[in-house]
């Protein structure tokens, strides 16, 4: 062990780790997972939890898409505005569609004085295939030489969906445009000639007419080879489809009817290269053009979920791995929103009879969970009914004891019910894994929406299982009980350590109709606005962590009257600087509500009143000063995640202590609207609250000290100093080298600190600490003993 060990210091301090090092898409230095000390106010704690185990909650940077695709930003296409600043994709047969096709885009044009070039095949005026563009008062498509004109104004600086098809050829074509889902004007049958071209196809340009060249950005661009439908338009068009490496590998996407002749997308999530995850037509940025990331939620959601129809082939396959075969402790965990209930609908189900191991939502004990493993049925009969048509956290754990399995439910964050004990044997040995489906039978597929589908290989505690719930899952590694996260934004990719066990919409039958989804109402017609009901679940934290004091009390606000969390802070305080409130909040009428933060110094903000609309969306968000978009803003809607500027500015709060009680007040205003406190938090001074400034001289040299306790079991506290003002970064290894997470990642003055790391979520063993600041590395081993 001490070789190990020896060898581990050396390759530390040579640098040889460098690589684990996370940065912002910036290109700055990007904090890790932090673990702060919560204490929260009137919160039962499970058995053996301390008050100071309390985990934290994760972040995200501002003004990025919350959560998407393999990228964790949602990027558009920008930098055009010249002949020279396009896309180029290489030609390929399946781009000479001169029968049945489709183009789809979003665009947000600045000028419009002149022919914009939004996608086009054709080198010269005497080659071309197809062009679509736009102007001032027209929407166009050219087909060879004959133009189809559409006579709509397209809007400036705001997201438009176009999509547009044709039909009939080769020689006379029926071309029909939708603008934001709506089908605007039906143009021919007219005759035209498709040129069968080699050219390569350009996104923002016009090879044949160099001074047709878009400007403003581009995002979503697919090319399909059969003509949508209406409703395939509308339903599909705030979703992005195969963002992430192998994401259509064996048709896992283009398999369900929802994809079915997706020939390319172009995502632009990306800024090296317009990758197109569908088919692998990958583009070619030029002139500095590329991939921009944009302002959170425009015009793709923050967070996309996945639509299970309930049919006899809607669920997602996940290949057979022994990961799954957690035969002692596990626990599954997801966001559900079912939209019928009428059996037993599975969330989640592995094995080869139905019966092995299945996770679900059973009718006939009031809608509330069941959990089957082998024999035994293991029901929730005493928990909270899981409500349709609204997003619940639900989750389910187990532990083997003697021959018999204990099983604990959770729904939002509470546990649900009293534990049940029955006798069972671990059956589910082999088979596939089936989201959203069951092997035993095909009525009993779940009908409805879900997201963050979680398998851990070990019980969760109800702290973790808090701590988790409003976190996107990649904002969780790494982590070595982690077996399998599926987020559904925009590829059905597990994201956890595990390789092999990516989601497909292939299944046994030809008729997947599952999909993703941007809103529960998308295929209502009509331009981005808060009339769409969003996937209200986790922010990200991927690339950057940040620290939150937290409170998840699920609490059923007053309706009408002033529900109020207190969040009570103790231990070494500092003057309040500048602070950060996250909100999860679930609400029928937002614009009801009005919610002001307390300090314990009496001063009061108002983060936000009478703002977003009539609609389910809630807020789920960080309210910040420093943000660029005001949650009184007409164009940036609920649930305004990830950052929003508050009504009235935090500021300093008058120098408030962090210590004392800070207290959330939410006014219900009006009735019959119905509303739901899951959870909220605060952050203070931009600094990550797990360290701790400790009171005395500035050092003369740095030192990093030995971890006490250790061992430990789960919280160590881990002190050093630091001569200078100065960078400071801290990780965690495991033992084989790899990150585990980032204590600290920031600017300190000069001063002695404390940082409590929580292990919570790891396995027993032995991790190693390492400190980096100015020209100082140094490394320490610690135990971790559960």
């Amino acid at each position: 062990m001490k070789l190990i060990y020896m060898f581990f210091v050396l390759l530390s301090c040579s640098g040889l780790f460098a690589q684990v090092n996370l940065v912002n898409p910036d290109g700055t230095p990007a904090p890790g997972y932090q673990n702060p000390v919560i204490i929260e106010k009137g919160t039962q704690l499970s058995p053996g939890e301390t008050i100071t185990d309390r985990p934290n909650f994760q972040g995200n940077p501002r003004n990025n898409t919350d959560e998407y695709g393999s990228f964790s930003v949602n990027g558009v296409l920008a930098g055009l505005g010249a002949a020279t600043k396009y896309v180029s994709v290489p030609h390929n047969v399946l781009f000479n569609q001169n029968f049945d096709g489709t183009a789809e885009m979003w665009i947000y044009p600045t000028n419009l004085t002149h022919g914009n070039t939004i996608i086009a095949k054709g080198a010269t005026v005497a080659t071309i295939g197809c062009y679509l563009g736009v102007n001032a008062t027209s929407v166009y498509f050219r087909i060879g030489a004959t133009f189809f004109t559409f006579t709509t104004p397209i809007v400036t600086d705001t997201w438009t969906h176009i999509a547009v098809t044709w039909s009939g050829g080769p020689a006379a074509f029926t071309v029909k445009l939708f603008v934001n889902g709506a089908l605007i004007n039906t143009l021919g049958p007219t005759a035209a000639t498709w040129n069968l071209n080699t050219d390569p196809v350009i996104i923002g340009g016009n090879a044949a007419y160099p001074d047709g060249f878009f400007e403003g950005s581009i995002d979503e661009v697919r090319w399909w080879n059969p003509e949508r439908t209406a409703a395939q338009i509308a339903e599909n068009r705030f979703t992005g489809v195969g963002d992430g490496a192998g994401a259509n590998a064996s048709e896992a996407l283009t398999s369900s009817l929802a994809y079915t002749g997706l020939v390319s997308s172009w995502t632009f999530n990306t800024g090296t290269t317009a990758f197109d995850d569908i088919s692998g037509f990958n583009g070619t940025f030029n002139g500095g053009a590329g991939a921009f990331t944009t302002t959170a939620g425009r015009p793709i959601p923050y967070n996309l979920a996945c639509l299970f129809s309930g049919g006899i082939d809607d669920y997602v396959t996940v290949p057979s791995n022994a990961a799954f075969n957690q035969s002692s402790n596990g626990t599954l965990e997801a966001w559900v929103y079912p939209t019928t209930q009428t059996t037993t609908h599975m969330l989640l189900s592995r094995g080869t009879t139905g019966f092995d191991l299945f996770w679900g939502i059973r009718q006939s004990i009031g809608n509330k969970q069941v959990l089957d493993i082998g024999a035994a049925q293991y029901a929730n009969t005493d928990g909270a009914a899981i409500p349709l048509n609204k997003w619940t956290h639900i989750a389910a754990k187990w532990s083997l004891s003697g021959g018999s399995y204990t099983v604990t439910f959770y729904v939002n964050g509470q546990q649900s019910g009293t534990p049940v004990t029955l006798a069972s044997a671990w059956t589910s040995t082999s088979g596939t894994l089936r989201i959203g489906g069951w092997h035993g039978g095909t009525a009993n597929h779940f009908r409805g929406y879900m997201d963050e589908v979680r398998m851990w290989a070990s019980a969760q505690t109800i702290t973790q299982i808090r701590n988790n719930m409003l976190v996107s899952g990649r904002a969780l590694l790494p982590n070595a009980n982690l077996v399998g996260i599926w987020n559904f934004d925009g590829n059905l990719n597990n994201f956890s350590a595990i390789t092999g066990i990516n989601g497909s919409f292939v299944n046994a039958g030809t008729t997947n109709s599952s999909r993703f989804s941007g809103y529960s109402n998308e295929s209502t017609t009509g331009a981005y606005s808060g009339n769409f009901n969003a996937h209200t679940t986790v922010l990200n934290g991927t690339n950057f962590g940040t620290a939150f004091y937290k409170s998840v009390p699920n609490k059923v606000l007053l309706d009408p009257g002033l529900t109020k969390d207190t969040i009570t802070i103790s231990g070494s305080s500092i003057a309040v600087t500048s602070a950060q409130v996250f909100v999860a909040i679930q609400h029928t009428y937002t614009s009801d509500l009005t919610l002001t933060l307390t300090a314990p110094n009496g001063q009061n903000r108002i983060l936000s009143t009478s703002n977003g609309g009539a609609y389910d969306n809630g807020y789920l968000t960080i309210f910040d000063d420093a943000t660029g978009d005001i949650v009184t803003s007409t164009t940036f809607l609920t649930p305004w995640s990830n950052y929003v500027k508050p009504q009235n500015a935090i500021g300093a709060l008058g120098g408030s202590p962090t210590n004392g009680n800070w207290v959330l007040t939410i006014n219900d205003a009006f009735t019959p609207d119905q509303g739901l406190l899951l959870g909220w938090g605060i952050r203070f001074n931009n600094l990550a609250t797990n360290v701790t400034p400790l009171a005395g001289n500035i050092p003369n040299v740095y030192t990093l000290y030995q971890n006490y306790p250790n061992p430990f079991n789960p919280v160590t506290n881990i002190k050093f100093d630091i001569p200078k003002n100065g960078f400071v970064n801290m990780k965690i290894f495991d033992i084989a080298g790899r990150e585990i997470s980032t204590l600290v990642n920031e600017q300190m003055q000069a001063g002695s600190y404390n940082v409590r790391f929580d292990g919570s979520a790891l396995a027993s063993g032995t991790y190693f600490y390492r400190i980096q600041s100015g020209d100082f590395t140094q490394v320490k081993k610690m135990m971790l003993i559960k």
